[in-house]
């Protein structure tokens, strides 16, 4: 069973602690079909099926998606991507969330589970998710309740297919460019990651993502919080590495992080301090 650390314990009870979710945090959601969430592998397939007659699968997703708009049109391979990933529902797991009270939630992913967590379990949620996607989305907003949960989402969203402000980031121009239009996000990650904990699910060690944001939020040095990554698949010597880094590694998935925090914090506890 995963251990939470006593300090991070009393952070998330206390609504201090931002999630940063990448793909994996979204598997074991289901579609119609029962189907998981498509892997990286699994969309560039899919895309050069439907847009390149089933050629350059092995080029990896970022090379896939540009030779597709290529061939096509950004909104074209926008909206086919939305339609993949529009009907996936929240596991089990997911639905925990929303019994938590967030600092925040980043994610780079496109999908709408998170959103669909806290629709699903309504009112018994602490809060209300406000989706932030581009510097046009004003951050500032979202204070007028006290009920918002920032839901800050980098790559852009499936709802959004054809605003050219906001293109889902998937090709490597987009990738090189990650800040354009999205400066607003950007430094609001930086200024809360200064001071509250982090905790990225989702991602692995050599996962593009979660490189250039440990990046952006290296830039703060030794006076930042600890933050955390919820994986099971590092090692000992991966797990010496982000240490020295300031990172501490919960061995397990974002299941088992989900239900480790729903019973070994107070759920009485923590609807009355989200109160506050």
């Amino acid at each position: 069973m995963m251990v939470i650390p006593a300090s991070l314990k009393s952070d998330i009870e206390t609504g201090r602690s931002m999630l940063f979710l990448g793909a994996g945090a979204s598997r074991g959601a289901r579609n119609n079909n029962g189907e998981e969430p498509p892997l990286a592998s699994d969309m560039a397939k899919l895309l050069a099926d439907r847009f390149l007659g089933g050629k350059f699968i092995d080029k990896g997703l970022q090379s896939v998606a540009e030779l597709a708009i290529h061939t096509n049109n950004i909104n074209h391979v926008q909206r086919f991507i939305a339609e993949i990933l529009t009907d996936f529902k929240p596991a089990n797991f997911h639905l925990l969330i929303p019994k938590f009270k967030w600092r925040a939630i980043f994610t780079v992913n496109y999908d709408r589970i998170v959103e669909s967590a806290y629709n699903e379990l309504g009112t018994h949620s602490l809060q209300t998710p406000f989706v932030v996607l581009s510097n046009q989305d004003k951050i500032d907003d979202l204070f007028r309740s006290r009920r918002n949960v920032p839901l800050i989402k980098l790559h852009g969203c499936i709802t959004r297919t054809s605003d050219p402000n906001v293109s889902m980031m998937i090709t490597p121009d987009q990738f090189a460019k990650y800040k354009e239009g999205r400066e607003q996000l950007y430094s609001t990650l930086q200024e809360w990651g200064n001071e509250y904990p982090v905790i990225f699910a989702g991602f692995g060690m050599q996962d593009t993502d979660l490189r250039i944001i440990l990046a952006e939020l290296d830039k703060l040095g030794d006076v930042r919080p600890m933050y955390y990554i919820v994986s099971n698949s590092y090692s000992a010597e991966e797990t010496s590495l982000w240490a020295a880094k300031r990172i501490n590694i919960l061995n397990g998935t974002f299941e088992d992080f989900l239900n480790a925090i729903d019973n070994q914090t107070s759920e009485p506890r923590r609807k009355l301090l989200a109160e506050i």
